[in-house]
C-alpha cells in the first residue's frame, strides 16, 4: 500500500521564506473589536428609529463587506409568539409597517420595512430553547 504524506506548509521549500500575500489568516483578522454600549448594542445601531425587545443581547454583528445589515440575537423569557410580538409592537410604535402577518407557532419570519423608505427593513426570527425565546433581528437601515 503505498503511504502518502503532505506538508501544512503547502508546496514550499522548508528554506523558503513564506511570502505575507500568501498568508492562511483571514483578512479581517486585525481588524478593531466590535464596540459596543453597555445595553450590548453596536455605537452606531439606529437606536432611534429601532427598538428591540427587553433581553439579553447574546450576539451583534455590524454591516460589513458581506453584509449591509445589523444582525442582533436577543434571549428573551417568553414564548416565541409572544416575544415575536412584542418585537414587532416595538417597531410599529417607531413608524415601521409590517409586510407580513403575524401567524404559526412558531411565528413566521417578520418583515417590516419604514412607510416612507422601503429599502429600509427588518427581518425578525426566532427561536425557543430550554423556556427562553432567541430573536434574531436583520435591520437594515440607510441614512
Amino acid at each position: 500500500m503505498a503511504s502518502m504524506t503532505t506538508a501544512c506548509s503547502g508546496d514550499a521549500d522548508p528554506g523558503e521564506q513564506p511570502d505575507p500575500s500568501q498568508s492562511s489568516i483571514p483578512a479581517n483578522a486585525g481588524e478593531a473589536p466590535l464596540e459596543l454600549e453597555a445595553d450590548g448594542l453596536p455605537l452606531d445601531f439606529p437606536r432611534e428609529t429601532v427598538s428591540i425587545v427587553d433581553g439579553d443581547v447574546v450576539s451583534v454583528s455590524e454591516p460589513n463587506g458581506d453584509s449591509d445589515a445589523y444582525t442582533l440575537v436577543v434571549t428573551v423569557d417568553a414564548a416565541p409568539a409572544d416575544a415575536v410580538m412584542q418585537a414587532v409592537n416595538l417597531l410599529e410604535e417607531d413608524g415601521w409597517v409590517s409586510r407580513t402577518e403575524l401567524s404559526g407557532e412558531p411565528p413566521v419570519p417578520q418583515v417590516l420595512t419604514l412607510a416612507d423608505a422601503d429599502a429600509d427593513r427588518v427581518i425578525i426570527t426566532n427561536a425557543a430553547q430550554d423556556g427562553t425565546t432567541n430573536v434574531t433581528y436583520s435591520v437594515m437601515v440607510t441614512d
